[in-house]
């Protein structure tokens, strides 16, 4: 469903899983934002976010999931994301924070 909403808004999207294969798209700079679910196969989203952010890696993340609680929030803004959206969302919620990030942190 993600995937057909970025689509729709005309951006490539790139989707996986697992977390080894993010972290080499994003290594290669190929991605200008990253939606992240804290809920992934092996490694987990959250920890994905911390190897993103000891490479220092300037990529702005969303994290989209549905395991926001008050002290995760805590621990994601501590991490470094900059946004978030808990599921289940409605598109226009999704596509608002995609929009408000690029605007804000890519100038789109």
């Amino acid at each position: 469903m993600m995937t057909e909403i970025l689509e729709r808004l005309e951006y490539t999207v790139h989707s996986t899983d697992k977390a080894k294969e993010a972290l080499s798209t994003i290594e290669h700079g190929t991605v200008d934002l990253c939606l992240l679910d804290l809920n992934m196969p092996g490694v987990s989203g959250f920890e994905l976010l911390k190897l993103v952010r000891r490479r220092h890696l300037p990529i702005p993340v969303i994290v989209v999931s549905a395991y926001i609680s008050e002290t995760v929030a805590k621990d994601l803004a501590a991490v470094g994301i900059q946004g978030m959206v808990a599921k289940p969302f409605k598109k226009d919620r999704i596509t608002e924070e995609i929009q408000r990030v690029a605007k804000k942190f890519l100038g789109m």
